[in-house]
């Protein structure tokens, strides 16, 4: 590779956004959510369903997109907490946004 770089590969690019999760900052877990998001890595899942659960709703959002994303088509799980999100977010966007993801 040039200048001596090696790509990191997918996998080790998620545990640090995974870790990027648990930061105290808001700005920062939606970065994450988005990063991971753009992986498009079946390992993702499972962080950004927690990601969905954030107390941010920002954060929220970009796990929105992030799950219908991450997998094509659509994991299972993830479809299934999208509809929950639609039914029970307390933020109305988030609720919106979850509605037209889990849209078939």
């Amino acid at each position: 590779a040039p200048g001596g770089l090696v790509p990191a590969s997918a996998a080790t690019r998620v545990a640090p956004l995974v870790a990027a999760l648990a930061d105290a900052s808001g700005f920062v877990r939606e970065a994450a959510v988005r990063a991971l998001g753009s992986l498009h890595r079946s390992e993702a899942i499972e962080p950004l369903l927690a990601a969905s659960r954030d107390e941010a709703s920002p954060v929220r959002l970009a796990a929105i997109g992030a799950l219908a994303s991450a997998t094509q088509p659509v994991d299972g799980r993830a479809r299934a907490r999208l509809s929950a999100m639609a039914e029970n977010d307390p933020d109305v966007r988030v609720r919106d946004a979850a509605r037209a993801a889990a849209a078939p």
